[in-house]
């Protein structure tokens, strides 16, 4: 799973936007629980498509931390493709 600066970064590159706000709405409770912390906002798309609306205006923002951090595969293939492009 991405950090936050990862997040930021493949935000950028495939949304145009870095969608902060949003990374860090999802990962506040990180600063409490550590790992566990996907508990709270990592269950279901909508209510990550929700977060990413209210705190950047966009709700894919929210979906693509969603399935960054639940999507191992995903996740994976695109680091492989920055990483092959140089971005």
């Amino acid at each position: 799973m991405p950090n936050r600066r990862e997040h930021e970064k493949i935000s950028k590159i495939l949304l145009g936007k870095t969608c902060t706000k949003t990374h860090q709405m999802m990962d506040y409770p990180a600063k409490y629980l550590g790992k566990k912390h996907r508990k709270f906002f990592h269950n279901n798309p909508l209510e990550a498509m929700a977060i990413g609306q209210i705190a950047d205006g966009d709700a894919m923002c929210g979906y693509l931390h969603y399935k960054l951090d639940t999507d191992k595969e995903f996740a994976k293939k695109i680091k492989k493709w920055i990483k092959i492009l140089r971005l």
